[in-house]
């Protein structure tokens, strides 16, 4: 946020997110590594829209792989690009 606020060429919309984005069962495998706990029994899709239905396949299963791009291309570095090392740091 402050890198966008200190650029002045920045300007509008900016995506604030990894370079490096996951799938869902990616995110899970190294949350379950960094917690140190197993986490090999994903949940099926059909099971998320019987429970939820739309809402649960938006929120759960849909996903955008969004790139900041303009944040890249201002020179922004990121100190945890991979969810790995974000996670570890949070």
């Amino acid at each position: 946020l402050v890198h966008t606020l200190e650029t002045p060429s920045l300007k509008g919309p900016v995506n604030f997110c990894t370079p490096n984005p996951c799938t869902n069962s990616e995110f899970t495998s190294a949350f379950g590594e960094i917690l140190g706990r197993p986490t090999i029994i994903p949940l099926p899709g059909f099971v998320v829209s019987l429970m939820f239905g739309e809402m649960g396949d938006e929120m759960l299963l849909g996903g955008t792989k969004a790139i900041p791009t303009r944040l890249i291309k201002s020179g922004f570095e990121f100190n945890h690009p991979m969810i790995e090392d974000a996670l570890k740091s949070a």
